[in-house]
């Protein structure tokens, strides 16, 4: 499924208004949305912030974080990963999560570097969540370091299976041409797209209500759960990302937001794996679900006292 260059408009508010919206070209006919916004504040940038979604996420759900970096003078680029969103897709049916590699979208996260964020003002900032933060960890340990810190929201970088197990149930699976199959536990979207987010990921009604807008609008937004292709490539990335060995390798500043509420994810390892390196320290968020960032102000007023303990206003 194809591509598209555009964002979806609920209200033509500044975020569609001064956004700069296009495709990149990965190789393989797969193509990347990638969207990029100047500050609100009329000024030259204090820097740049770059946004490396979830499993399942949208452009379109960081609109209000945009927003506030934007007002806070930075500059701010955000792309859907491949499979999802507005991006290319893999497989016909488009609410199934399926990628062909994670290390794919490690690359793909260094050809944005490279082609977009580079040429943007410093300090340049990674901000990734859950998915995102995985394939962010994977890019401080292998990929020469360009960020000047990183934040990762919840990283997805242990579940409540056992990891190892998942990951050789889910081979044998692709193997005997099951790939594109749901995994065991997943399957379509739940029609109640508000109730669906309350329950796992936020507990912000207003917040929730804004993303189940934008999925309603455009179908392709509101995925199901992942294939076993999905889970066989995560799994891989979540056993390379763990590693002591991989871990000693990041020498950018990294700051790991773990929310104690979580079920979409375990935070085992993310005290663990501060543990393993100076340079990464890991801040717990209690009584926050999944997304931090669409959370009730409480935890977002205490993700912006972290964000400018590093950057001040």
């Amino acid at each position: 499924m194809q591509a598209k260059d555009t964002l979806i408009n609920l209200d033509d508010s500044s975020f569609i208004k001064d956004s700069k919206v296009k495709l990149i070209n990965t190789g393989n006919d797969i193509q990347l949305r990638l969207a990029q916004w100047p500050p609100s504040t009329g000024t030259e940038p204090k820097g740049t912030v770059l946004i490396v979604q979830g499993y399942s996420e949208f452009i379109e759900k960081y609109e209000e974080v945009v927003s506030e970096f934007r007002d806070k003078g930075y500059s701010v680029v955000a792309y859907d990963s491949r499979g999802q969103g507005l991006s290319t897709r893999f497989i016909s049916d488009f609410h199934k999560g399926y990628v062909d590699s994670y290390s794919a979208m490690v690359n793909d996260l260094q050809q944005v570097y490279d082609e977009v964020v580079s040429t943007l003002p410093r300090p340049h900032i990674l901000l990734a969540h859950s998915m995102g933060g995985n394939v962010s960890m994977r890019f401080l340990q292998e990929k020469k370091p360009v960020f000047d810190h990183a934040f990762l929201s919840a990283p997805m970088l242990a579940w409540n299976e056992p990891v190892g197990a998942v990951s050789m149930l889910a081979s044998a699976l692709v193997f005997l041409g099951r790939g594109e199959k749901y995994a065991i536990g997943a399957g379509p979207p739940n029609s109640d797209i508000k109730a669906a987010i309350s329950e796992r990921l936020s507990s912000d009604k207003n917040r929730v209500n804004k993303v189940a807008s934008y999925c309603a609008k455009e179908a392709r937004l509101w995925m199901g759960g992942p294939t076993w292709q999905w889970v066989k490539e995560a799994s891989k990335s979540i056993l390379v990302a763990v590693t002591k060995a991989n871990c000693v390798k990041v020498t950018t500043s990294t700051t790991i937001l773990s929310p104690l509420d979580d079920v979409v994810i375990s935070g085992a390892n993310h005290k663990t794996l501060a543990s393993y390196n100076k340079n990464i320290e890991c801040i717990e968020f209690t009584g926050a679900k999944h997304e931090i960032l669409i959370e009730e102000d409480i935890h977002r007023e205490k993700f912006w006292n972290t964000f400018h303990s590093v950057f001040p206003k």
